[in-house]
């Protein structure tokens, strides 16, 4: 058997392994991405709300490119204070003492993930201002 074959047989077995460790890294995962959740969600209402616009159509494109950098940066420099936040809240869940919490990254798992998703989702006016934005720059899909 070859070294790859070995490492392959060995990844395999990892994926379908279902011990107190994986539950373990699950749960931190979902713990993490719950108050990302929160977090994001009502700080991405806020970002949107701030940004709201009366009509998106109606704005030239320098405007329309402004609130766009504003708003993205908003958005970043929130998402780097709610992974700042998840940093400081401690795994509550491990089900057993060899479980290292984050060791292999299971806090950025749930932290990107949940971000991501819920930020996007929230951001309304953000997504209208690109969408005009690609529109005006001819890059209609």
């Amino acid at each position: 058997m070859t070294s790859e074959s070995v490492k392959i047989k060995k990844n395999y077995t990892r994926l379908f392994r279902f011990d107190s460790i994986r539950i373990s890294k699950l749960l931190e995962i979902l713990q993490n991405s719950f108050i990302v959740f929160i977090l994001s969600f009502f700080l991405g209402t806020f970002i949107d709300k701030f940004f709201k616009s009366e009509d998106v159509e109606k704005e030239d494109a320098f405007t329309l490119s402004w609130k766009i950098v504003l708003q993205f940066t908003l958005i970043v420099i929130f998402a780097y204070y709610i992974r700042k936040v998840v940093d400081i809240i401690p795994f509550f869940f491990s089900l057993t003492k060899d479980y290292v919490p984050s060791k292999k990254g299971e806090k950025a798992t749930g932290v990107s993930l949940a971000m991501a998703i819920v930020f996007v989702g929230v951001q309304k006016n953000f997504l209208e201002r690109l969408t005009r934005l690609r529109n005006l720059y001819g890059f209609n899909v």
